[in-house]
């Protein structure tokens, strides 16, 4: 992931569950984010520049930005090689930044020292405690604000006008989202609502008495199948003992009922007829009234939604207006 992929500055309003009509703006929140990147590699910063490995529109991309950059997305990664994805992911940065310096986009001292206090309360830690953090890695203070302000928060601040504020995601977006994923809001095991004519066997019976008694149950499917109500076949039959209860056997999970019962209801589809299930104590013919499933309210996971919508759109987005300074940029790999 190259480094002006983790510069989502929206990502506090989001975090917040803001969910207007559209998402059309958010204000930047400045810098904390990546701040707790910069640390590790402030050292490198005086490293001096060696070999060129690209041009950019002009401008020279060296071998000493490349160590600089691999530092801040993969510290301890060895950087004696050139790894051309990387080197690939340094070139968009910088095309970010001379697109920053063509739009003349600014960061104001105001804007580093509320980056730092954020920072700072986050990880518990001092003015002077960060002064000695960056002092002991061979930068002054001063040094690194000014290059702070001029690569990182700049960085983000282009990200964010260019991508960011045009992300915008609708209710009805969501709304349609909610509707095509909605097994992702489940918020328990799927239940089902069961009818049932259910003829006791007797051990009395002959196999006279047996036969008959599979030849009406082919009937009886074979006219719920016609489309004769379940409810008017099911009080028909004197002997159904089902039929005080409307013929309704109840709302199970899976696994509730004994397993031949189980199986059976599994291969049936909701408002489907089940062939004669022969059992030692009778006989059931099942209907699959409904399939009963809990989800999460809409508004209860609309920043659930919000959110992917936005990464997903905002990730496109991000793609094409790169894709697009890449190709009216100037540019030379060696």
């Amino acid at each position: 992931m190259i480094l002006a992929e983790k510069y989502k500055a929206t990502g506090a309003a989001l975090k917040k569950g803001m969910s207007a009509t559209l998402l059309k703006k958010a204000a930047f929140p400045l810098i904390p984010l990546f701040l707790s990147l910069l640390l590790p590699f402030a050292a490198a910063l005086a490293a001096e520049a060696d070999k060129d490995l690209a041009l950019v529109n002009g401008e020279p991309v060296t071998h000493a930005d490349y160590r600089r950059f691999l530092l801040k997305i993969s510290p301890g990664v060895a950087s004696d090689t050139v790894d051309k994805e990387a080197l690939k992911g340094l070139i968009r940065e910088r095309l970010i930044l001379q697109e920053a310096k063509k739009s003349g986009i600014s960061v104001t001292d105001d804007e580093v020292d509320e980056g730092i206090r954020d920072f700072l309360n986050r990880n518990n830690m001092t003015e002077r405690q960060f002064e000695e953090k960056i002092t002991a890695q061979g930068m002054s203070l001063r040094e690194y604000r000014k290059w702070l302000k001029e690569n990182i928060i700049v960085l983000a601040k282009t990200i964010d006008r260019e991508v960011d504020r045009k992300t915008l995601v609708g209710d009805a977006e969501i709304a349609d989202f909610y509707q095509r994923e909605q097994a992702l809001f489940r918020t328990g095991p799927e239940r089902v609502r069961v009818k049932a004519i259910f003829l006791r066997l007797d051990d009395r019976l002959s196999l006279a008495e047996i036969t008959a008694l599979k030849i009406r149950c082919l009937r009886l499917v074979s006219e719920l199948k016609k489309g004769t109500s379940f409810d008017v076949l099911a009080s028909l039959y004197p002997e159904n003992t089902l039929k005080a209860q409307d013929g309704v056997l109840g709302e199970f999970r899976k696994g509730d009922l004994r397993p031949e019962l189980d199986r059976r209801i599994a291969l049936i589809k909701e408002g489907e007829i089940s062939p004669p299930l022969w059992l030692k104590e009778g006989v059931y013919i099942l209907k699959l009234e409904k399939i009963l499933q809990d989800y999460r309210t809409i508004e209860d996971v609309r920043p659930e939604i919000l959110r992917r919508l936005f990464r997903e759109k905002r990730e496109k987005l991000y793609d094409d207006w790169i894709k697009a300074l890449w190709e009216r940029s100037t540019i030379t790999i060696y």
